[in-house]
């Protein structure tokens, strides 16, 4: 990991997206070194210098940890990370379609107050699309998530 620190500290963001995708993609590559490189690689989301390369970065560590259960949880962060990225910027549609590709209530090594608060900002950015009642129907019941949140989601999904 110590030449993403020796390219981050030089600037060279290209360069740490391509060489998170090589380490990645390599074939037979193990599941800790992908691990480790994406979460090393998720610590350099906050310190990088202008929206652009934060938001390349977000996309290369997506699409590398595409179908990778041992790293849904960074993953799903990082989703919702770009969301409100997307939201900000005033594109509520793609924001929504980001929130929404995540199945959130699969992912097991997320703690259950995340969880709800990830569920509720789903419901949130659904609730004016078409997908709410696709989104809605798709749910478990609230009270399997055993979290302080539950009433919310109950109400909510009224």
């Amino acid at each position: 990991m110590c030449c993403f620190q020796l390219l981050k500290d030089h600037g060279e963001w290209k360069l740490i997206n391509e060489n998170i995708t090589l380490l990645c993609k390599r074939r037979a590559q193990l599941k800790k070194v992908v691990r480790t490189v994406i979460q090393q690689a998720c610590t350099y989301v906050p310190d990088a210098p202008e929206k652009d390369s934060r938001v390349a970065l977000i996309e290369t560590i997506r699409t590398v940890s595409a179908g990778k259960i041992f790293v849904e949880l960074e993953r799903a962060r990082l989703t919702r990370q770009l969301a409100e990225m997307k939201e900000a910027e005033g594109d509520s549609a793609k924001a929504t379609e980001l929130m929404h590709e995540v199945q959130v209530e699969t992912i097991g090594s997320m703690d259950s107050k995340e969880k709800c608060e990830f569920l509720l900002e789903q419901v949130r950015s659904c609730e004016s699309s078409v997908h709410f009642t696709e989104f809605r129907s798709n749910l478990p019941p609230p009270h399997r998530f055993g979290c302080a949140s539950t009433k919310k989601i109950s109400f909510v999904l009224r």
